[in-house]
């Protein structure tokens, strides 16, 4: 039995939330063919991707963020000369493992679920998998903060909190010319011991903790470290895929250029009478800004000195 040409029935006609007189003062497409509907439908698969991306690591660096603000308060507290009561250090404790934890929950959740996303991704060159996951090992390979922080997030999933105290102390700081000056600073630490005892973390990771770290960790500079590989995994990222990323946003200015000259317009593409392509999608300017935007805003580049 030979089965109806439904094709030559197919339309895939563009709304948009434009107001209708301003659609008649210009040239509009009000349809797309099946090959442009499957362009689009491409590239705002690479958008949606991409924006996860983004997304999961700005996730990230707010966690750290909080968790550094939450530092940074008792500092000031410190240095006004307030000093905390004996239960009030034990809230702060809590407080700063509450936040360690979201940020080791969130940094392996980045790992993670943004290789999943990419892997399941059709819209993406799938042979560009393998150089991702290759910008995190070698981040493991080179930097031991990175190291140390990934056996806290086993540690602190499988184990207990691992901040311990809250040391107050004074520190020197010295200049490039050689100048210094003292100035008190708050550091949360975590007992190197509980890490080189708990058998569920790497062997290999626990003898160099023991070797390389004292009695008890400075956990910001690990922090710090720690942040500063997946802002290079992130930028390594962003160069593998633009290609894909500036392929998406000429096709949504070669099929929707009109309709996206406001910058929150939103536009919406219907298929009807094609078997084979039911959805209907959905896109707008700002979607495609606000990727530029947050890459503007999470710079992921460690400054340059001056």
């Amino acid at each position: 039995m030979i089965k109806p040409n439904t094709m030559t029935t197919a339309t895939y006609a563009i709304s948009s939330s434009l107001e209708q007189e301003l659609l008649s003062t210009g040239e509009y497409r009000v349809s797309l063919s099946r090959a442009e509907y499957d362009e689009l439908h491409r590239a705002i698969g690479v958008v949606g991707t991409l924006w996860y991306l983004e997304e999961s690591y700005d996730v990230l660096l707010q966690n750290a963020v909080e968790l550094e603000t939450a530092v940074g308060r008792l500092e000031a507290t410190q240095r006004a000369y307030i000093s905390s009561f004996p239960d009030e250090v034990d809230l702060e404790l809590r407080l700063l493992n509450r936040l360690l934890i979201n940020f080791l929950a969130s940094a392996r959740a980045f790992v993670d679920s943004v290789r999943a996303r990419l892997s399941r991704s059709d819209d993406l060159d799938g042979s560009k998998l393998a150089v991702f996951d290759a910008f995190f090992s070698k981040q493991f390979d080179a930097v031991f903060s990175y190291r140390l922080m990934d056996a806290l997030r086993n540690h602190t999933q499988h184990q207990s909190a691992a901040i311990s105290q809250n040391l107050t102390f004074i520190r020197t700081w010295r200049s490039s010319d050689e100048k210094s000056t003292k100035m008190l600073s708050v550091s949360p630490q975590v007992e190197r011991d509980g890490l080189v005892n708990n058998r569920k973390l790497n062997s290999k990771t626990r003898r160099e903790i023991a070797e390389k770290c004292e009695l008890m960790i400075d956990l910001m500079p690990h922090l710090t470290a720690y942040v500063q590989c997946f802002a290079r995994v992130v930028d390594q990222a962003r160069a593998l895929y633009q290609p894909e990323y500036d392929a998406a946003l000429a096709t949504h200015a070669a099929l929707l250029k009109e309709y996206l000259a406001d910058e929150w317009a939103a536009v919406w593409v219907t298929p009807t009478g094609d078997p084979d392509r039911r959805e209907t999608l959905w896109t707008g300017a700002h979607d495609l800004r606000r990727i530029y935007r947050i890459r503007l805003r999470n710079v992921a580049r460690d400054p340059v000195p001056t």
